[in-house]
């Protein structure tokens, strides 16, 4: 079983900034991804375990989106920002015949005691959970790309298997601050000189930190 997970890790850089990773408040590491992608170290098998079954999930949810009769117009549809250097694969837009458009839909499967803690759109942008937060920041990143105001969380609770569809509207304020992140990377890729260390307690779990040589005991 783990050779067969071990077999599935992947590393790998990025050409852009991501949308999934812009939501982190080290861009030292956004751009690490960016410029020393072949440093990153590989995570563990235990996590390839989650990203197997998230990749099962998504499916799932789809086909219980379709069941509900909404029609599921696009699936893994790329963007690319020129101008800030920004790319992003939203998981799928969702309409019904009575929407002016389509509706940009963003799957996450999630624990139990964590999914039922979510209600609004708030609950991510403040959450004490970072995934939470760059989650956040992910789905409005859709939004700038899109040119929409509103986006969709469908949370899979992973221990009772219930969908909850959580309303995102867009928040200007916020995707001013990502797309000012965005350029900060931007040119320091162009330049090739990394931003400053944002030491904080994630230094340990980072797959850069061989290469950030953060000051930590």
């Amino acid at each position: 079983f783990w050779r067969l997970k071990k077999s599935r890790i992947r590393v790998s850089g990025a050409r852009s900034t991501r949308a999934g990773s812009i939501g982190n408040p080290c861009e030292r590491f956004i751009f690490y991804e960016r410029t020393a992608g072949d440093l990153r170290s590989a995570h563990a098998e235990r996590l390839q375990c989650i990203f197997d079954l998230g990749n099962e999930l998504e499916p799932f949810v789809v086909r219980e989106i379709e069941a509900m009769g909404f029609e599921v117009v696009q699936r893994q549809r790329d963007y690319f920002d020129r101008t800030y250097e920004i790319g992003a694969r939203a998981d799928v837009s969702i309409r019904r015949p009575s929407w002016p458009r389509a509706v940009t839909t963003e799957i996450k499967g999630l624990a139990a005691h964590v999914a039922e803690g979510l209600e609004t759109a708030e609950d991510f942008r403040s959450s004490h959970m970072p995934h939470l937060r760059r989650y956040y920041s992910q789905l409005q990143t859709y939004l700038f790309l899109d040119g929409t105001d509103l986006g969709l969380f469908a949370i899979l609770n992973k221990g009772s298997g219930e969908i909850r569809f959580i309303e995102v509207p867009r928040d200007q304020a916020h995707i001013d601050e990502l797309l000012a992140k965005a350029a900060r990377i931007r040119d320091a890729v162009r330049a090739n000189e990394p931003p400053p260390r944002n030491e904080s307690d994630e230094c340990g779990r980072c797959p850069f930190k061989h290469v950030c040589l953060p000051d930590r005991t």
